[in-house]
């Protein structure tokens, strides 16, 4: 609907027209626009968030991936000597500890916990607003919810701060990194 009336009034593309549906991420393979591949390496920001994550966690915490897409997050904590690190995208990967869902249909019904849950990227910024997921995220997170986003040119604007408060998270660090921002929740 976003869509439709921007193309219809605007008539300038959007950039993530076509990738709000997770059948659309399913979908991508190797090799096309938005395949696997394409997310396999770590950029600047990555070493950012996972810089961010190691100073919070013990060794023997739990990690969640919210949009895990390739694992390069997860293959870089277990490499740094996290051992229970897990994962969600809607495509496999070749993680192990990876479970494959719509992570907006999935995150409402989980009743375990995570020490950090986490996200980067457009992942959760995807998800339409009538879907908490930043609440869902603050819920099962036993100390923190670590949020690497884009700030602008987002399809849907959400309230990160006011989201995962109704949770009993408080923003503990906050800081801006290109065009991304690191938000940093803790219990």
């Amino acid at each position: 609907m976003i869509e439709a009336a921007w193309n219809t009034y605007v008539r300038w593309p959007l950039p993530w027209v076509g990738t709000l549906d997770p059948e659309y991420w399913k979908q991508q393979h190797y090799g096309d626009r938005h395949g696997p591949d394409r997310y396999e390496k770590l950029q600047p920001e990555s070493m950012f968030l996972l810089a961010a994550l190691m100073k919070l966690a013990a060794p023997s915490d739990s990690f969640l991936d919210v949009g895990s897409g390739s694992g390069r997050h997860l293959k870089a904590l277990r490499r740094a000597g996290f051992s229970h690190v897990y994962g969600i995208d809607v495509r496999p990967c070749r993680e192990e500890a990876m479970f494959v869902a719509d992570f907006a249909d999935w995150l409402p019904h989980v009743t375990c916990e995570f020490d950090v849950v986490f996200t980067f990227g457009m992942t959760i910024e995807l998800v339409p607003p009538s879907v908490p997921i930043c609440r869902h995220m603050a819920r099962i997170a036993k100390k923190a919810v670590v949020l690497m986003v884009f700030e602008r040119g987002c399809p849907y604007p959400r309230l990160w701060k006011q989201e995962c408060e109704r949770e009993g998270m408080r923003l503990t660090k906050y800081e801006p990194h290109g065009q991304m921002g690191l938000f940093v929740f803790e219990r």
